[in-house]
């Protein structure tokens, strides 16, 4: 088993082929749980009927005009993670991150028709942090036989593939590696959406405001994955070709894949809004989010180990690098809310046709995967019902709501979001509160760690993040 320069490391720079470019990549970046701030991540959706403070620059912008005094907050957010992969074992994890929730100032003014106002800060859209650990012995498929197959498609060489470059693979792109390894490893995920916002809200009556909202975005994403295929049962023991050099057999022993992504990514967004005021009492709100346009620049490593029964050992790395874009899908929100006796009821709804997602690229691989957005992706709907109560002699609120995000997907995998949250405000003077909000969020996925469904290469996971917010609000 020698293969010419086999002991080299082998590395190619190839931007034509983008491991990142998936239908999860596209859906992470529209899933984020927004925490504008405390009192807003307390409310959730609902807040779409408020939309009175800082936070209004991420829900409804025209709600901005609601706001009479200058206001100055910040606000901070620490968060843990369990995250319960279910793959032939189930094995929780733990994992912890803490940031800036958000920093912000809003500054009202009169005009003939009311008031007025223009805000400008910064939000965090939420964390990718994840850790989680699979293990399971799969009878249907294996990532070697993957990789020389996805090889023969689209034309590789021997040196460019880890399946025919590490002798798992022969030269036909054939492998007798085909079922029946123990699969583990471990997956660990980090980063996150930042956004800085300018706005401006302005009343057209005493009944109805209008404002927009113009978001810079960026952020990053950072993958790891160690995954390992092992023949744990001996069931290949010998390695067997015939005269036209097909492997047969093999005596294989394990294969180690190391792989990392690192994302950069830009964009813009942005939004208008209405909001309908019927005295003190009632709100009606309607916003409209213009897609998000993003930018993503990329790389890849792949290092790949095998070991065979007879001692020989084989390795490998590649390094890909991509940039490509990425366009998110309108997105409309109605709200609502109702306040009598100090107590305000609220609820929101957000929808969104994620088949209108859409990569952009010169490469021919995007528009292949376009058209797997199209036929898997769907509507995705985001709600939630909240309450807020303003205690008459205390200087305390108490809020709390319950949200819940569909699935996108036509059939097949599951990715819907729960959440309950709960908050209060602590009034350390009049012009100055304390928020405080803990939000517990349940997350179910499923994960593809090579191929599609009919692979058997799914992994089901669930993922608990709560997350812990302190703000602080000022108004002068």
């Amino acid at each position: 088993m020698k293969r010419i320069a086999a002991i080299l490391t082998a590395l190619f720079l190839i931007s034509a082929i983008a491991y990142g470019q998936t239908i999860v990549d596209a859906l992470r970046n529209g899933s984020a749980l927004k925490t504008a701030s405390a009192r807003s991540s307390a409310l959730g959706e609902a807040f779409f009927g408020l939309s009175d403070d800082f936070s209004a620059i991420a829900y409804n912008p025209a709600g901005l005009s609601l706001v009479k005094k200058d206001e100055f907050t910040l606000g901070f957010g620490y968060g843990k993670i369990k995250t319960l992969a279910v793959s032939g074992s189930s094995r929780e994890n733990d994992d912890s991150y803490a940031y800036l929730s958000s920093v912000g100032l809003v500054m009202p003014f009169k005009t003939k028709s009311g008031r007025a106002a223009a805000a400008v800060g910064y939000y965090f859209d939420g964390s990718f942090d994840n850790l989680m650990k699979f293990s399971r012995f799969n009878t249907v498929s294996t990532y070697t036989d993957y990789e020389a197959t996805r090889a023969k498609y689209n034309g590789w060489g021997i040196n460019e593939n880890f399946a025919t470059y590490l002798w798992l693979a022969d030269d036909y792109y054939e492998t007798p590696l085909k079922k029946d390894l123990a699969q583990y490893g471990e997956i660990d995920e980090s980063g996150g959406v930042h956004n800085f916002a300018g706005s401006l809200a302005f009343d057209l009556g005493e009944v109805l405001s209008v404002g927009a909202s113009v978001t810079g975005k960026w952020g990053t994403y950072d993958y790891y994955r160690d995954f390992t295929e092992e023949d744990s049962k001996h069931i290949y023991e010998k390695f067997v070709k015939d005269s036209a050099g097909k492997f047969l057999d093999l005596d294989f022993d394990k294969l180690d894949v190391r792989e990392s992504l690192e994302q950069n990514f830009s964009g813009v967004g942005g939004s208008i809004g209405v909001m309908g005021k019927f005295g003190n009492h009632i709100r009606l709100s309607l916003t409209l989010f213009f897609p998000d346009a993003y930018e993503f620049e990329e790389t890849f490593s792949q290092k790949a180990a095998a070991f065979f029964d007879n001692g020989a050992a084989y390795d490998t790395t590649y390094v890909f690098g991509s940039t490509y874009s990425l366009y998110l899908p309108w997105r409309y929100a109605v709200g609502a809310s109702i306040n009598f006796a100090g107590l305000t009821i609220a609820g929101g709804v957000e929808i969104s046709d994620e088949s209108s997602l859409e990569y952009s690229d010169a490469a021919a691989s995007l528009e292949d995967l376009n058209s797997e957005i199209r036929r898997s992706l769907g509507t995705r709907t985001k709600w939630g019902a909240g309450f807020e109560y303003d205690f008459p002699f205390l200087p305390v609120e108490l809020r709390g709501s319950y949200n819940a995000t569909s699935s996108p997907y036509k059939e097949g995998p599951s990715f819907d979001i729960e959440s309950y949250a709960f908050g209060a405000g602590f009034y350390l003077a009049p012009n100055a509160r304390l928020d405080f909000t803990v939000r517990a969020t349940t997350v179910n996925d499923f994960w593809y760690l090579y191929g599609g469904k009919d692979e058997g290469a799914g992994l089901s996971f669930s993922k608990k993040p709560a997350d812990f917010i302190l703000q602080i609000v000022y108004r002068y």
